[in-house]
């Protein structure tokens, strides 16, 4: 049965960083639905890398916001440069 339709469209020239936020917020939206008993998010480094500093803390920070209130964990991934924030 489908339930949604998700057609994320932004308009503007698309770049790496908004397709990479665009398929953040698409996998978020997935784990809140619930559906899969696991409740586990595995984000791979490809997400991260074309995010700047700012768009990749407040992904992260939206992420464990979810993880700590809802009842789920999240796996990240990052390059080593990645992770100085």
């Amino acid at each position: 049965m489908l339930r949604y339709t998700l057609d994320a469209h932004i308009d503007g020239e698309p770049s790496d960083a908004l397709r990479a936020i665009r398929l953040f917020c698409l996998t978020l939206t997935l784990l809140l639905q619930k559906e899969n008993k696991l409740q586990l998010l595995f984000l791979d480094r490809t997400i991260f890398v074309p995010m700047d500093p700012q768009q990749r803390r407040t992904a992260l920070r939206i992420l464990q916001d979810i993880c700590r209130t809802g009842d789920c964990q999240c796996l990240c991934s990052m390059e080593e440069d990645a992770t100085a924030l």
